[in-house]
């Protein structure tokens, strides 16, 4: 039996990219799962390749899990998810073996990004849930007309809300009462002047300290729900908008010590300059940017995710970066769609065999929420070729409580 690389849960399409990619690197997939966390073609991606079940934010559990199946030879620990980056680290560090960049462990936290770069942050006040600083954010107000208001440390819009003076006084209301994952709730919450401008993201990786730019992604919402999802679109930010970006992530590379790993940094273009609200390093991007990257260069998906794991883990030497990503790239999209009202999912139709690529994310008969909250309003992921991408969503349809509706992205 080949050596262990072990997951720490599965992103949306990576399931079965991840599993295969060990395999290109001569490793066996071991995933560590929360199964009731999974419905859908994701689901049935993992049931296919061996899971451990445990509470995958406990490193003692997940230590006693692997000890317990009698999994010794483990060669990594990786994890394609935001909240899974820290336990990852930890998990890694107890076994012994490569995981996640020492940096990732500080850099999941907005308020120490801030402080890192904060002459590329916006305005922010960092507070704890138990003494919300009302004072503060209405000074804060007075320099902005709307504040939005984050969890530390979650992603996905989870938890984040926009206020004005007008409801002010509903902020502790809100901090209490946020649902979040145990794992990413330590009580500390920011506050940041609410910047108008489109949303993009710098895509690329970092070899040993060395800084590596793989392109620009825009995004698009429904609400808070990210939706839309184009690469590359540096052309549409500007030579001067990308330069300013890439500079500002450079810094946070070097200020931070991140090392080795991929980032997804997301920034706010406005005034005239790029603004990071979400740095996200140590990970690829998530939703269909893993399909939608390689796409783009003309590489094969698992191949891309074999290239992931080794710049995260093995320090990127069982590639040649500068050939892998020779080709020319092409545009690619990627739409998360949902439904424009809430009710019971019962299909999603299509009008013939896709050229997209499509992951199905929650099982039908669920009861979907509407887009606009945040990205658990997904009921599904199509990537690919820009153009195909467009004229197959436009072309399907969902059965909502028993009526079709348009895909809402």
């Amino acid at each position: 039996m080949n050596p262990v690389l072990v997951f720490l849960e599965s992103s949306d399409v990576g399931a079965a990219y991840s599993a295969e990619a060990a395999h290109r690197l001569g490793y066996e997939a071991l995933f560590l799962v929360t199964p009731r966390n999974y419905q859908g073609d994701t689901r049935a991606q993992l049931e296919a390749f061996r899971c451990l079940e445990c509470d995958t934010y406990d490193v003692a559990a997940m230590a006693a899990r692997l000890e317990s199946a009698g999994v010794h030879d483990v060669v990594g620990v990786m994890t394609f998810l935001d909240s899974r980056l820290v336990p990852a680290f930890e998990l890694a560090s107890r076994l012994g073996v490569p995981g996640p960049d020492a940096a990732v462990a500080r850099l999941k936290d907005k308020a120490h990004v801030t402080r890192l770069i904060s002459e590329h942050s916006p305005l922010s006040i960092e507070f704890s849930r138990r003494q919300v600083p009302l004072d503060r954010l209405a000074r804060l107000l007075g320099v902005c007309d709307r504040i939005v208001v984050k969890p530390t440390k979650t992603a996905g819009a989870l938890g984040m809300k926009v206020f004005t003076l007008a409801n002010l006084e509903n902020i502790p209301a809100h901090v209490v009462n946020a649902a979040l994952p145990g794992g990413l709730d330590d009580g500390q919450w920011v506050a940041q002047v609410f910047l108008d401008g489109p949303l993009y993201s710098l895509e690329g990786y970092v070899s040993a300290g060395r800084v590596c730019f793989l392109g620009v992604s825009d995004r698009r919402k429904v609400g808070s729900t990210e939706s839309r999802l184009r690469f590359p679109s540096e052309s549409e930010l500007g030579d001067q908008g990308r330069r300013d970006a890439e500079s500002a992530v450079a810094k946070l590379v070097e200020r931070s010590g991140f090392r080795d790993g991929f980032f997804h940094v997301e920034f706010i273009y406005s005034e005239g300059r790029p603004w990071i609200i979400d740095a996200n390093v140590g990970r690829l991007g998530g939703g269909p940017l893993g399909e939608m990257i390689p796409l783009s260069f003309g590489i094969e998906v698992e191949d891309f995710f074999a290239f992931v794991i080794d710049v995260s883990l093995f320090g990127g030497r069982r590639f040649d970066a500068t050939r892998l990503f020779s080709r020319p790239r092409v545009k690619t999209q990627g739409l998360c769609y949902g439904s424009e009202v809430a009710g019971v999912l019962s299909a999603v139709r299509w009008p013939g065999v896709l050229r997209s690529r499509h992951t199905r994310i929650v099982d039908l008969g669920t009861r979907v929420p509407a887009m606009g909250g945040d990205n658990w309003g997904w009921i599904g992921l199509l990537s690919g070729i820009a153009g195909d991408t467009e004229a197959e969503a436009s072309a399907g349809a969902l059965r909502i409580d028993d009526e079709d509706r348009p895909l809402c992205y």
